[in-house]
């Protein structure tokens, strides 16, 4: 979800509906991914963590940060099975659509369809020239060969459930357009739940940093299972 670059605050007066986040207080004041805070519930329970693009995910943990999330005031109670439930979650990397849904449908309507372009770069070395090729979405790049293709974005959720002998299975959800087709039968995502592909549904790698050249670690990558 490092792409998150949408205007929110536009994005909710657009739509009129407000963030499940608002009014949560997050444990900002503290710091330290070791550290935990106080917490005097005595029942088993469950806090809301939220990252910095506001996504929101519930983990069974007093921990002040967990990996990219910080820790909320907010907790739902827990049950054994569900605690088990959870944990597996997490050990996914996978949360709820509904609890992020307005973010994901603002992610969801950022990523609209957009043209790539192929370019050449020439190395030289001791052993000689060689010409690489490279794709990327800006129109004035230098270099351009004049092949281009259209790219769009695909998603894939997920549902979790136990097994005859008691496993918990994570079953994937079709490749589709809108997560809203698949939510209710696959409630969950993974972190990286969209992806750029061309028209075949391959994922495609290019450059986004209209000021350089590609770079290898500069090129956006993801496959597509």
């Amino acid at each position: 979800m490092k792409n998150l670059n949408i205007n929110i605050a536009s994005f909710i007066k657009r739509r009129g509906t407000a963030l499940l986040i608002v009014g949560t207080l997050a444990v900002s004041s503290l710091t330290g991914c070791g550290k935990k805070a106080d917490c005097e519930i005595p029942n088993r329970h469950a806090h809301m963590y939220v990252n910095d693009d506001g996504y929101v995910r519930y983990i069974e943990s007093e921990k002040i940060e967990f990996d990219d999330y910080n820790r909320s005031y907010n907790y739902i109670d827990l049950t054994e099975e569900e605690s088990q439930f959870y944990n597996i979650l997490i050990s996914k990397d996978m949360f709820r659509i509904d609890d992020n849904i307005d973010l994901i449908l603002a992610q969801q309507e950022q990523n609209r369809s957009f043209m790539i372009y192929e370019y050449s770069y020439n190395t030289n070395s001791r052993v000689g020239s060689s010409t690489s090729y490279y794709w990327t979405n800006d129109p004035e790049h230098e270099d351009l060969t004049g092949k281009e293709k259209e790219v769009h974005y695909i998603y894939q959720a997920y549902n979790v459930k136990k097994d005859e002998d008691g496993k918990f299975i994570v079953y994937p959800s079709p490749i589709v357009e809108d997560i809203m087709e698949v939510m209710e039968e696959y409630p969950y995502i993974r972190e990286n739940y969209y992806v750029a592909v061309d028209e075949y549904n391959v994922a495609v790698k290019f450059s986004d940093d209209l000021s350089k050249k590609a770079q290898d670690d500069k090129i956006y990558k993801k496959t597509v299972e």
